[in-house]
């Protein structure tokens, strides 16, 4: 087992993030420190048998990972610098006889990405290297440029200059989030609501990793809607049961699924993986007999479409009657669970004035008479030397800052 270092571009929540690194990596991180802006490294330790790539592309709060080839002293001069990222190049150069595309993208280092391209572009075309800077710019690149230009494959390269107080860091990208897929995905399924809400594919995705499932194993989502999670879990080739209490929901669930099995999937047989009934979730311990789930991921409900934040209130109002569902379907969820089995939800948080309504994990378990367990699933040893951590807080909560209603990641766990 070798241990290699890698860069980590986070998400815009950097909590959710590293919660996610450490529920797809967990044991295997030998150290993880905060570089610069939303830089994070990490050593890991992986056997050869585990493939890196299954474990990247199914990241939702990353934005990109990069693995470090060299570090070099702060103080080295650019010409040195550009002479390093040359011979990085010059190695991909062999793999192909086409043109090669570079991308070079800087963190907290503050030489010009143009003069840099330049400089590359001269130094390689004596050596008879034919190249072509894709941002001579100055500006980084974003993941449709590193996509649309094949910058992670051998006819190209996205290289990395990472500038911390001790050293320069150069790391080449291996994975970066593909916010096109993601888009298709959610925009371009045939049934969406925006009324009822629309949990992101990556927010689903993200909560399906920190459910830590295994290959074909079940997890249910009681309240499906119009079926994100159970499109991200048929993409993971999990087993995936949904239910939800409105007809329109279950015809949304449906063919979205049908849609997505039908273009993403190999396995002409892959939607006889997917499970839908109508019921409602207090009574979820009726979906089948035979159900026996690793694991519950949800959304769960968020209350009414707001157009405005809501009054205190009526902020109160609604998380009494989510609680009114919540209560029974908590009781009756171990019945259909496994063991041990997590469930992953997002409760509401809601945006009053400056400050915020969160609906109480802790008032919840105090009306259940079953035993259950909050389960932290942020890592604090990856995250505590974050210098916006103050601000943020030790809470996994998605969301825009022009949003009314925000999500809470919450696990728990029947005992």
């Amino acid at each position: 087992m070798k241990a290699r270092r890698y860069l980590f571009e986070l998400g815009n929540n950097p909590i959710i993030s590293t919660s996610e690194l450490n529920a797809v990596f967990k044991s295997k991180i030998v150290s993880s420190k905060y570089l610069v802006e939303e830089i994070f490294e990490l050593e890991i330790a992986l056997d050869e048998s585990d493939s890196l790539e299954n474990r990247l592309k199914s990241l939702g709060g990353i934005k990109k990972a990069a693995i470090i080839l060299k570090t070099l002293p702060k103080d080295i001069d650019t010409k040195n610098l550009i002479q390093s990222i040359c011979f990085e190049i010059e190695k991909i150069s062999t793999l192909s006889s086409q043109k090669i595309n570079v991308g070079i993208n800087t963190y907290n280092f503050h030489t010009s990405l143009k003069s840099i391209g330049m400089e590359i572009k001269k130094i390689l075309k004596n050596k008879k290297i034919n190249l072509r800077i894709v941002n001579m710019d100055n500006k980084n690149l974003n993941s449709v440029s590193i996509i649309r230009n094949k910058l992670i494959s051998n006819r190209g390269i996205d290289i990395n200059i990472v500038s911390t107080k001790e050293q320069i860091i150069l790391a080449k990208s291996v994975f970066c989030q593909n916010s096109l897929d993601y888009s298709k995905r959610d925009y371009g399924r045939p049934r969406r609501n925006a009324k009822s809400g629309m949990l992101p594919p990556k927010l689903a995705q993200i909560m399906l990793n920190i459910a830590n499932l295994k290959e074909g194993e079940k997890f249910l989502d009681p309240f499906c809607g119009s079926g994100t999670i159970l499109q991200e879990g048929l993409l993971k080739d999990f087993e995936c049961y949904g239910s939800d209490l409105t007809d329109e929901s279950i015809l949304s669930s449906t063919e979205n699924l049908t849609w997505l099995a039908d273009r993403y999937m190999k396995d002409p047989d892959a939607i006889k993986k997917i499970h839908i009934k109508k019921l409602d979730a207090k009574r979820v311990h009726t979906f089948g007999s035979t159900l026996k789930a690793q694991a519950i991921v949800s959304e769960g409900t968020l209350g009414p479409p707001l157009l405005k934040n809501p009054t205190l209130s009526f902020a109160d109002k609604i998380i009494r009657d989510i609680m009114d569902i919540y209560v029974p379907f908590f009781e009756n969820a171990p019945r259909i669970l496994d063991k041990n089995a997590l469930i992953i939800m997002t409760f509401p948080v809601f945006k009053i004035n400056q400050h915020q309504v969160v609906f109480s994990k802790d008032e919840l378990l105090k009306k259940i008479s079953k035993n259950y367990e909050i389960v932290n699933i942020i890592n604090k040893d990856l995250i505590n030397n974050y210098p916006l951590l103050k601000s943020i807080g030790l809470r996994c909560v998605y969301g825009r800052s022009d949003q009314i209603v925000l999500r809470e990641i919450v696990a728990l766990r029947s005992r």
